[in-house]
């Protein structure tokens, strides 16, 4: 059975625009008017879908938006928390700002409303497998959204009133019960609550209808059952949506395939982890080109066994901070990695980091490289040749329109039929068109 041959085709690139601990110039709270003025860049590179950080108010800014306190509050209020007892009684502390770590509401209204100008689509980061509380103490009792004393500032989704496990928070690992996922990052959401499903729909409809959001990036979505996440979509009719879904291949395809179980074109997307590891170790380790053509195999990538349904990547956030380390910082490896990723099926995304951190090379040729795309209208559902994968190079033509080669060794396409037109070239890598 081709598991894709119903899916429809998109030529979407994708930009994470942020990275962790993002500030403008050092100044926390001035990200989406920032991002407000690259918009222009970002269309002119062939990008498509912005991936926006958590929108929602944190504990602390510092968390980037990770460990949601108050879903509703985007940058509005100012709230009080319950700090943690330093001498045996509870205090309470008011934050020191309104806006988030990005920015405040308006500004982020702001922003939807302009990128959907210059076509581009917008998506959240949603984490919806656990939450911070406001009040909460250091035994890790009185989880709740609601005290004698405060309340969140939204008044919505006010969680538990003085009690050590509300019924919508799961406070041990998960698994099993009402926690139904694979993940232990406590105090959890208890997906399988009715009401606590009922109140993400009412947010999620809140976020595409009142925020102008136009898909969902759903963050480690180990934690809860895939048919949430099909509920979810059913609710909301998102443009697009991607798990955070860290394993491997099988397990990936699982999760995907469970994400909805009527209609194909409507499961949700997954990061490609695996081809992620596995370029790492061909653009930053030291295997030979050759290996290149292994992610054509269903056990190496996901989008050798299902591109459709594959969002890939060299960095983001995570893979920086744990453990991974970024990819290199020579303009080089950077530039011949994004070479495949804009050439190859998935729906590609770039990170903030690599395109504005590393210098003006980087950031020309991915933009060269993403308009590429989109003139030879390559998808995420496009075919490959692999014409040739040794030592030092790695040739494949894509559906018949296109051929890229990467790698030191000469090689040109005069040994393929038809005429080639060579598009655009750099250091150890060259694209033809027909």
């Amino acid at each position: 059975m081709n598991l894709y041959s119903e899916n429809r085709a998109t030529s979407d690139i994708m930009l994470q625009t942020f990275y962790w601990d993002v500030t403008v110039r050092g100044e926390r709270g001035k990200w989406y008017t920032h991002l407000q003025s690259q918009l222009a860049d970002f269309a002119n590179a062939g990008i498509t879908v912005l991936w926006l950080p958590p929108p929602s108010k944190s504990r602390y800014q510092h968390y980037m938006g990770y460990t949601p306190m108050d879903y509703y509050d985007l940058g509005e209020y100012k709230q009080w928390i319950q700090e943690w007892p330093m001498t045996g009684a509870d205090y309470w502390e008011e934050s020191k700002g309104a806006e988030t770590r990005f920015g405040t509401k308006a500004e982020l209204v702001r922003l939807n409303d302009e990128a959907h100008k210059v076509g581009l689509k917008v998506i959240a980061d949603l984490v919806l497998n656990h939450r911070e509380a406001q009040q909460r103490n250091i035994a890790g009792e009185k989880i709740c959204w609601k005290s004698d004393l405060h309340e969140i500032a939204s008044k919505k989704m006010a969680w538990g009133y003085n009690q050590s496990d509300p019924i919508e928070i799961v406070t041990d690992s998960g698994g099993s019960g009402r926690d139904d996922g694979e993940s232990g990052f406590a105090p959890n959401l208890a997906h399988t609550e009715p009401k606590v499903r009922l109140e993400i729909k009412e947010w999620l409809t809140w976020l595409k209808n009142d925020i102008h959001f136009d898909g969902w990036r759903y963050d480690m979505v180990k934690g809860y059952a895939p048919e949430h996440v099909a509920e979810y979509n059913y609710h909301t009719k998102p443009y697009l949506t991607v798990g955070e879904y860290w394993d491997g291949t099988q397990k990936i395809y699982d999760w995907i395939d469970r994400s909805d179980s009527f209609d194909v074109n409507k499961k949700s997307m997954a990061f490609d982890f695996p081809l992620q590891s596995h370029l790492r170790n061909i653009f930053w380790g030291d295997k030979p080109f050759e290996q290149l053509g292994l992610w054509k195999y269903s056990d190496v990538s996901v989008t050798g066994g299902w591109p459709a349904k594959s969002v890939t990547f060299l960095d983001n956030h995570d893979t920086i901070r744990q453990a991974y380390g970024d990819f290199p910082r020579d303009a080089k490896r950077l530039i011949q990695g994004y070479v495949f990723l804009l050439t190859h099926p998935g729906i590609p995304c770039i990170y903030w980091e690599h395109m504005y951190s590393i210098g003006s090379k980087v950031f020309d040729n991915i933009s060269n490289l993403g308009k590429l795309r989109g003139q030879q209208n390559i998808t995420n559902l496009s075919q490959v040749q692999v014409l040739q994968a040794d030592r030092n190079c790695y040739a494949a033509k894509i559906d018949h329109r296109t051929i890229v080669k990467i790698g030191d060794s000469f090689w040109n396409p005069s040994g393929q039929s038809g005429s080639w037109d060579l598009k655009i070239s750099g250091d150890g890598w060259a694209i033809w068109a027909s």
